[in-house]
């Protein structure tokens, strides 16, 4: 296992609501949902023509350029953790000392993609499971794994965010990229 059994992430070409989202990638190939965590499970990869042969796995259309002169790379288009089965307000409510980050402000990750650090536009404290004090300038940081497998509770509800600049590449190439999902608790 990868994460929590709980965890189920899928990236999706055709997710409504985004504009990351696209029919066909840049190699002609129909875009279609990959499930990359299953309960937890690491399941699927991404993929191009070439990826797809070695690994004798199903084209899944994630190859994009940011325009005919540049090579495509395979790349994310909307990637967010599905919705569980709880409300938001039972996520909080059993909490008795957390934080409630609310909108993602400035991701940022290790090259080993171990570490992260993630700010937030506000953040409010949350003391025997009710919100309390509001702050601004918070944020966290964690080691991947540790956060990923202390995942305790994910939300019914879902909303995508496009991020309008994600650069990949060298030289580098920028592209709209999707990001998205409920409303979770790890206990990291």
């Amino acid at each position: 296992n990868v994460a929590s059994d709980l965890l189920n992430v899928f990236t999706d070409p055709n997710l409504k609501g985004s504009s990351a989202s696209y029919k066909y990638d840049d190699e002609g190939i129909k875009a279609k949902r990959t499930n990359n965590i299953e309960n937890g499970v690491l399941n699927g990869f991404l993929n191009n023509i070439e990826t797809a042969s070695i690994f004798d796995v199903p084209y899944n259309g994630s190859a994009r350029a940011t325009c005919a002169a540049d090579y495509p790379l395979i790349r994310m288009s909307n990637t967010c953790v599905a919705p569980g089965e709880w409300s938001k307000d039972e996520l909080i409510s059993e909490v008795k000392n957390g934080l409630y980050l609310i909108g993602p402000k400035t991701p940022s990750i290790s090259e080993d993609r171990l570490n992260f650090k993630i700010s937030s536009w506000k953040a409010y404290k949350i003391r025997n499971g009710e919100i309390s004090t509001l702050y601004r300038g918070v944020s966290i940081s964690d080691n991947a794994q540790n956060f990923l497998n202390n995942i305790d509770a994910i939300a019914n509800d879902f909303r995508v965010y496009t991020t309008p600049a994600c650069g990949k590449g060298t030289p580098v190439q920028i592209i709209k990229v999707g990001n998205g999902g409920p409303h979770l608790r790890t206990r990291s």
